[in-house]
């Protein structure tokens, strides 16, 4: 029973951060696509792609530590929140 609770709010938590990072990526995709129609420089869209890959495994990897850390918090103190 506690695990299940923790588990569905851990799914919501994971859910948005993922729709926000899709919706991330999506923008600096089309910026890097106007940018590469405007001002063709090679450099600056390795750069932007580099920098976007980073960004986004840095996320990834914060969500899966954060959803880690709030899964041990929620099922230790679950009981303590509901009752």
């Amino acid at each position: 029973m506690v695990g299940e609770g923790c588990s569905s709010i851990v799914v919501v938590v994971v859910v948005v951060v993922v729709v926000v990072v899709v919706v991330v990526v999506v923008v600096v995709v089309v910026v890097v696509v106007v940018v590469v129609i405007v001002i063709v420089h090679a450099v600056v869209v390795v750069v932007v792609v580099v920098v976007v890959v980073v960004v986004v495994v840095v996320v990834v990897v914060v969500v899966v530590v954060v959803a880690v850390i709030f899964y041990s918090f929620c099922l230790t103190h679950y009981r303590k929140l509901v009752f």
